[in-house]
């Protein structure tokens, strides 16, 4: 079994790299952990969170 590094992921048998917003990932479309003060959408990072949520612990969440 290969060893994939961090800020990679597995696609079939080839290893390849997490998108630029995502410091770790487990495919192209979701992240685990994100870079910096990104918060994550779903299972995405994104650069701000949409307008009708609110930005809690690096995740966008629904206003109350």
């Amino acid at each position: 079994m290969q060893e994939i590094p961090f800020g990679y992921y597995l696609d079939t048998d080839t290893i390849k790299i997490c998108p630029e917003v995502c410091k770790s990932c487990v495919s192209a479309t979701e992240c685990t952990t994100c870079i910096g003060t990104y918060p994550k959408h779903n299972t995405m990072c994104v650069a701000e969170c949409p307008d009708y949520l609110d930005f809690d612990s690096n995740t966008c969440v629904d206003k109350c």
